[in-house]
């Protein structure tokens, strides 16, 4: 829970599943769910607290809703919902953020990287949906491959655009901060090392690029770039990019290899997937040996290996 005052009238925003909400005093944050880039923008007593909700099967539309709820203690509304905004989906509402001027929240869910960005400057007590930030990068990309010509100049089967990349001013230090959307329309929480590459290279043929390039991610996770080459692509100039940053252990996996697992050496599958009847599937090992039994019909194949 985090709580947030606007320049005419205080606001606060939680992440949460469902909520009951009970209000003795005034509104205080929830250190587990507020970011430490949001303290400095939540001070004093505030008028409202914005919950984003997960949505409950066979509950309302069963949608994840951002739900305004009135926390001001001498207001007659006090401790009631007075407001709720649905998605219209469910996609495990999860964590959410102000912008700097605090006029927007940006909110996100765990099923997919979709970020929804509320209007709550326009009128505190009643936001609104204002934009899908990863809809409108999947609703730019075909627009860009239909009216520019994308030719790589070695790989024909690259020749179109990958992703959209938004590229906006840095908020904690960098060079500028990436949002990019890619197929079907997911938000890559990192600044995304292609992106990065790219970016780097569109500077470097603009005079533009500095030594290092700084990415920032929507989540102020960092990438940093550099040229550590120059060759060309076809007949193009083009960059080495090294690109730098952190990550963590997230856990240890270990693969095994059965002496008697008679596909232990790996296989390929030959394009046999007719409309017609099929008895057996020949598979054939990388070690060139063709493998044709009773054993290796296409269901039973299928479901033991």
């Amino acid at each position: 829970m985090a709580r947030h005052r606007f320049r005419y009238r205080g606001v606060a925003a939680a992440c949460a599943a469902l909520v009951c909400v009970f209000f003795t005093g005034a509104s205080y944050a929830d250190e587990t769910c507020n970011s430490p880039y949001m303290s400095k923008l939540i001070t004093g007593q505030e008028d409202y607290i914005y919950v984003w909700a997960l949505g409950v099967d066979g509950i309302g539309d069963g949608s994840d809703k951002l739900v305004t709820v009135d926390v001001h203690p001498k207001s007659k509304r006090y401790g009631k919902v007075i407001s709720s905004v649905s998605i219209g989906s469910r996609n495990e509402a999860h964590h959410m953020g102000f912008t700097d001027d605090r006029r927007f929240l940006w909110a996100g869910g765990l099923s997919d990287s979709k970020i929804y960005v509320f209007d709550i400057g326009t009128d505190p007590a009643k936001p609104k949906l204002a934009r899908t930030i990863a809809d409108l990068g999947e609703r730019i990309r075909p627009h860009v491959n239909e009216q520019l010509e994308i030719a790589h100049p070695l790989e024909p089967a690259l020749s179109h655009l990958s992703f959209v990349v938004f590229v906006a001013p840095p908020l904690s230090g960098g060079d500028a901060r990436h949002a990019t959307i890619v197929s079907p329309g997911r938000l890559d929480r990192s600044p995304t090392g292609t992106a990065t590459s790219a970016r780097m290279a569109v500077l470097d043929a603009r005079g533009t690029l500095g030594e290092t390039y700084v990415a920032e991610s929507v989540l102020d996770t960092r990438f940093s770039g550099r040229v550590v080459g120059r060759t060309t692509v076809g007949e193009l100039p083009a960059i080495v990019p090294a690109i730098s940053g952190r990550a963590w252990i997230t856990g240890f996996h270990q693969l095994v290899v059965d002496p008697s697992d008679p596909l232990a050496g790996g296989f390929t599958l030959p394009d046999t997937w007719g409309s017609g009847r099929r008895t057996s599937l020949p598979v054939r090992r990388h070690s060139g040996k063709p493998i044709d039994s009773p054993d290796h019909h296409t269901g039973a194949w299928w479901t033991s290996h």
